[in-house]
C-alpha cells in the first residue's frame, strides 16, 4: 500500500471497523440489503428489477454481473439511495432508508464511481476530488492535502491543476475513483469503473480500491462486464432481467 494511502486511512474523521471475513456468518448485521426490491420504469411498462433481496457484509467485495440492460445500474441506484424502490426496502446498518435522510447518507456514508465521470467541467482534477469535502469538518488545508494524495494514489499526482478537458478518458475516470474515496466512504458502489481504462490502469484503479476496502473496512460492490474485474470478488451475483439469476463466491 502507498504512502498516501496509509497517511489518508490514519486520518480518517470516524472510526471504522475491521472489514469481515468474506461471506461473514449469520450474527453480522449487513451493511446494506434490498429486501424484495422491485423497480419499474415506463408508468410500470418496465421492470429493471423485480424481487431482489441482497446483502452486503461490511468489508465485502461483491461482483454484480450480467447482460446489459439486465438491471445492474437500477440495483446499484437502489442499494446507493439515488432511487427510491416501487416495492420492497433498503436497509443501511438496520435502518430503512425510506425513513432517512438519503442525501446526508449519500454524502457521508457512500462513494459512487460512474462509468461515466460526472466531473465538472469548470474544476480542475484537485477541485473536483475535494469538492465532496466542502460540507465536512475539515479545513480547507486539510481538504487539499487529502485531494492531492487520492490524486497522487490513482497516479494523477502531476494532473492536480488540470481540466477534465485536458485530461484523457481514463484519467478523467481515475479522478472520479479519488472523488468518490474522499469522504472515507463505508460503501463505494462502482458502475464499470474500469470500462474506460486501458489494463495497466484499470488494475492501478482495483488496486487502489482493494487497498483502501483492506485498510478502512470499505465495503465495494462493483457492476461489470469485466471478468477479470469480478475474479477479484468475494462473491459474484449474476443478474438476468432484473432477477438475481445465481450468485457464487
Amino acid at each position: 500500500m502507498s504512502a498516501s494511502i496509509l497517511s489518508l486511512a490514519r486520518s480518517a474523521p470516524t472510526a471504522r471497523t475491521a472489514p469481515a471475513a468474506p461471506g461473514a456468518g449469520a450474527g453480522t448485521q449487513p451493511l446494506v440489503a434490498a429486501e424484495r426490491v422491485s423497480r419499474r420504469f415506463e408508468s410500470g411498462r418496465v421492470a429493471a428489477v423485480v424481487d431482489v433481496s441482497l446483502a452486503l457484509a461490511p468489508g465485502e467485495y461483491v461482483a454484480l454481473t450480467g447482460p446489459s440492460g439486465c438491471g445492474k445500474s437500477t440495483l446499484l441506484h437502489l442499494l446507493g439511495t439515488l432511487e427510491r424502490p416501487d416495492s420492497g426496502a433498503v436497509r443501511y446498518r438496520g435502518t430503512d432508508c425510506a425513513g432517512t435522510d438519503a442525501a446526508a447518507l449519500r454524502a457521508t456514508r457512500i462513494g459512487f464511481v460512474f462509468q461515466a465521470c460526472h466531473l465538472i467541467p469548470t474544476l480542475s482534477a484537485v477541485d473536483n476530488v475535494e469538492l465532496p469535502m466542502l460540507e465536512t469538518r475539515w479545513r480547507a488545508a486539510e481538504r487539499r492535502r487529502r485531494a492531492l494524495a487520492l490524486l497522487d494514489a490513482v497516479g494523477l499526482a502531476d494532473r492536480g491543476a488540470h481540466r477534465p478537458s485536458q485530461l484523457s478518458g481514463g484519467q478523467r475516470q481515475r479522478v472520479a475513483i479519488a472523488r468518490a474515496l474522499a469522504n472515507e466512504p463505508e460503501l463505494v458502489i462502482a458502475d464499470e469503473p474500469t470500462g474506460n481504462l486501458d489494463s495497466a490502469n484499470a488494475a492501478r484503479c482495483l488496486a487502489l480500491l482493494a487497498d483502501l476496502r483492506r485498510a478502512r473496512g470499505l465495503t465495494l460492490i462493483v457492476a461489470t462486464h469485466d471478468a477479470a474485474v469480478a475474479a477479484g470478488a468475494d462473491r459474484i451475483v449474476r443478474l438476468r432481467d432484473g432477477r438475481i439469476e445465481n450468485e457464487r463466491a
